[in-house]
């Protein structure tokens, strides 16, 4: 058995499949174990004879005591080269043949129960073009020292090559779209060979991932400066205008930033127990389906079934969603509001009421057993041991379970079942609102709920008290539907509000805010902490600046603070607009570039545009930070003594004020704060 830092296969017809596996830093060759395979349904036999024989591919066909999801038994079609497997199934009808769109890498580590190791030996590394050509490229090992390579573009090559051969995974930082293209580019034109043993991995989606998609951009220079804590040097100028020794220090900066990101999140290490538990190569495990997908095909061979293959087209089907209650008067402080959460509670349905494709109902549910069960065991160890990889290993087991509602619902997923992610949902409305009555019942008032959690409001500060409310619904549900459920107590506010829909008198659902007084993780808190939920302060789109004065506006609003004081709040930033105080920084917003091409140019569209005539790269993806000015959208990279729309600002602040405080104007903001 291999524990493989990277593998793929080669085929010659006269040394037939081999399999070239990377472990313990050296390349072996072996033979295939088995020759690619998939199966069809036994009744279709004839025609995968037909197809093959007109194809002119050699088949070997064997009996299974497989059957499909649905019950249909499926026989076992073998070829010589992993390429047949899909040429086969591109000419047989829809639905007829199963696991016929799985790499033939993959099968292997599946079905031999191969793991990748989760040890990697990793480089991390920078490149820097300039007129076309690599003009030095930054490296280092794990511990951050960091060299560049200089001198002609082909020595610079065959010098990073040699680095690359040392290690198993080289990082980058927005890589798979910029430097690996160049590189693979720059390698063909000198003829030399792109180190594909190495796993190209790219820090950048993985951080996005784990930050929610929540800043206002991705680029280094943002993320090195407020995340990390180190700033790129060199940013006053464009790129052309830097000297060489400039560039090289630029590069080396670079690569220190990237280091320091990956050890302070840890990113690649989750990536790469992700990918151990889920039989891929770190680098696959962006999408998280990849790593669901994998463990049900192993599942479900252990189970004695084949699963089909994804859809073609992934159509969106809609499915009923979660329980959102409508919550009571909105601008209205309520003290002493707990906040209750259901713990993993989809993962927990699939598991209790057995929701399943399956006959036998155990795929799913013995899948997310599995991920639990193994999470919860490994922080056991993490408790008594200290060892990070414990830790790294039980957060890949955590995202693992979490993201199963969802990716079994995803329109590009292998089972299409609808049905299915309705029934948990209906179990998750009938939970949350059972919860609620009998909550209400006990003399509590309810509220509000939200597809996993239930909210109190008048519960005394005791955290006695917390634990048996929680407990008590635990109990609850045990009686009601038999299910193992565990509800916990997750926060507890002194004030808490829910603020005005915009277009209505009503409450905002997903909405409120409300100053934290204890938390599970935390107990009580020395310095009480607002908490924003659904709400500008913690979206990524508005400038810090409007962030910022929802916040002091919530603050002031929670603590009580006097007319005149909220009232000075909202004019003091007009004043500010007015006298043009604000940094650009501060007014930024921060949209993503979506696609390559736009009917309709939105203003961050356009502020791109800017950036692509100046000479910068702009990528699918990256998040542009623009300016609203008198002379439209400007990126912030380009602004420099330009007037800003000091209108578009305004409005933008008053309608911030209306959905937080429920205001429309200034006069009606006297009105309410002073009636």
């Amino acid at each position: 058995m291999f524990s493989p830092t990277s593998m793929t296969y080669t085929y010659s017809e006269k040394e037939g499949l081999k399999l070239i596996i990377r472990e313990n830093g050296r390349n072996v060759e072996v033979d295939a174990p088995f020759k690619p395979y998939f199966f069809v349904k036994k009744k279709y036999q004839a025609v995968v004879q037909y197809y093959a024989k007109r194809k002119g591919i050699q088949i070997h066909i064997a009996d299974t005591d497989y059957r499909s999801l649905e019950g249909d038994p499926v026989i076992k079609v073998e070829v010589n080269m992993p390429k047949f497997v899909s040429l086969l199934r591109d000419q047989l009808p829809l639905n007829v043949t199963y696991e016929a769109d799985i790499p033939y890498v993959r099968r292997v580590m599946v079905d031999l129960d191969w793991r990748t190791s989760t040890i990697y030996r990793k480089l991390y590394y920078d490149i820097e073009v300039k007129d076309g050509k690599i003009v030095c490229i930054g490296v280092s090992g794990e511990n951050g020292n960091v060299e560049v390579i200089t001198g002609d573009e082909k020595s610079i090559l065959e010098e990073f090559l040699s680095f690359v051969d040392q290690c198993d995974m080289a990082l980058g930082y927005n890589s798979s779209v910029y430097d690996v293209p160049v590189l693979r580019e720059r390698f063909k034109q000198y003829r030399m060979q792109f180190p594909e043993m190495c796993r190209w991995y790219d820090l950048l989606p993985a951080f996005r991932d784990m930050s929610q998609r929540m800043l206002p951009s991705w680029g280094l220079e943002y993320v090195g400066k407020h995340i990390i804590g180190i700033e790129r040097i060199h940013t006053d100028k464009q790129f052309s205008q830097l000297t060489m020794q400039e560039i090289y220090e630029r590069c080396q900066r670079d690569v220190e930033i990237i280091v320091e990101l990956d050890r302070k999140l840890n990113l690649s290490e989750i990536d790469i127990m992700k990918a151990h538990i889920s039989y891929i190569f770190p680098d696959e495990t962006g999408a998280i389906s990849r790593c669901i997908d994998t463990l049900l095909l192993r599942k479900a061979r252990e189970l004695g079934f084949v699963l089909p293959n994804k859809p073609v087209t992934g159509d969106v089907q809609k499915h009923s969603g979660a329980f959102v209650a409508q919550p009571p008067e909105p601008l209205k402080i309520y003290r002493n509001v707990l906040y209750l959460d259901c713990v993993s509670l989809y993962p927990s349905v699939i598991i209790n009421f057995k929701i399943s494709p399956d006959f036998e109902r155990r795929l799913y549910p013995e899948v997310l057993n599995m991920l639990i069960q193994e999470r919860k065991r490994l922080k056991k160890l993490y408790r008594e041991t200290g060892n990070p990889q414990y830790y790294s290993m039980q957060y890949a087991y955590k995202l693992l379970a979490n993201a199963f509602y969802g990716v079994f619902n995803a329109p590009g997923f292998r089972i299409q079942r609808v049905d299915l992610g309705d029934e948990v949902a209906r179990r998750g409305r009938e939970i949350i609102t059972t919860l609620i009555r009998f909550y209400s019942q006990l003399g509590f008032n309810v509220i509000y709920g939200d597809t996993d959690s239930v909210v109190l409001s008048d519960v005394p500060a005791d955290e006695n008290i917390f634990m048996m409310l929680a407990d008590a619904g635990s109990a609850h549900i045990k009686e009601v539907f038999g299910a193992d459920i565990q509800v916990e107590p997750k926060k507890f506010y002194s004030k808490f509000y829910f603020p005005k829909r915009a277009d209505g008198d009503i409450a905002a659902k997903k909405r409120y805010a409300g100053v934290v007084i204890w938390s599970v993780d935390d107990g009580w808190l020395i310095e009480p902490e607002i908490d924003a939920v659904g709400i500008e302060i913690v979206r990524s789109d508005f400038p810090p600046a409007a962030q910022q004065l929802q916040k002091e506006l919530i603050e002031g609003f929670l603590n009580g603070k006097s007319v005149e004081e909220l009232l000075n709040v909202l004019l003091s930033y007009k004043a500010r607009l007015r006298n043009n105080s604000f940094a650009y920084d501060e007014l930024a917003i921060s949209k993503s570039i979506t696609r390559k091409e736009y009917k309709v140019k939105a203003p961050h569209v356009k502020a791109a545009e800017k950036l692509s005539k100046a000479g910068m790269m702009v990528n699918v993806g990256d998040k542009i930070r623009y300016v609203q000015t008198l002379w439209g959208p400007q990126p912030i990279e380009l602004c420099n003594d330009i007037p800003i729309d000091v209108e578009y600002y305004w409005e933008m602040f008053r309608k911030i004020a209306e959905r937080t405080l429920g205001i429309t104007d200034e006069v009606t903001l006297q009105r309410w704060l002073r009636g």
